[in-house]
């Protein structure tokens, strides 16, 4: 008896992580960037890689047109008091690792953070990853295992795969969490 719950508690928290619903619930807070109206408004006053945040943004509010209006739309703002998310470019080049963080900040906007210092002398395919990542927490998505490596934009570690691949855009098992977070 006692087996057989535990097989099933197994099976049922596999099949959640697979849809990306226990995810949701792993990481509590991510999504506190987006409003009650489903709108994530940003702020990039450095202007840091403006072309590559717009059209990170537009990835992630894409999904939103493919789902009907049923998603988030990311919103480019004027003003830090406009913002559920500060777009900031930091120097950290003595860990040119970490490309990017995001941070919840109990005052103001939550905050996207760039290393310019480590993404300067990248490729611009990696900024859009690290962009489209970032965005990514902010909806509420953590990290995905590393078996969706072709899959997910949420990796903690990229490249990865045999064909040292680094997604762009969200991938497939992206798109089913979100799904499961923002539309059903």
């Amino acid at each position: 008896m006692r087996r057989t719950a535990l097989l099933l508690a197994s099976i049922s928290a596999t099949l959640l992580l697979a849809s990306g619903v226990a995810l949701a619930a792993s990481f509590p807070g991510h999504w506190e960037s987006v409003t009650g109206e489903e709108s994530l408004y940003y702020y990039n006053p450095e202007k840091v890689y403006p072309a590559v945040v717009e059209e990170e943004a537009r990835g992630w509010t894409a999904l939103d047109g493919r789902f009907n209006g049923r998603g988030v739309r990311l919103i480019e703002v004027g003003s830090q008091a406009e913002a559920t998310v500060l777009i900031d470019g930091y120097r950290d080049c003595d860990n040119k690792d970490l490309l990017g963080v995001s941070r919840n900040r109990e005052r103001g906007p939550n905050l996207l953070g760039i290393n310019t210092c480590a993404l300067d002398g990248r490729s611009r395919k990696m900024r859009e990853h690290v962009i489209t990542h970032e965005f990514g927490h902010h909806l509420g998505s953590g990290h995905q295992p590393r078996k969706f490596c072709e899959t997910s934009v949420m990796l903690e570690l990229v490249p990865c795969g045999r064909e040292r691949t680094v997604l762009t855009k969200p991938g497939t098992t992206d798109v089913s969490w979100y799904k499961n977070r923002w539309v059903s």
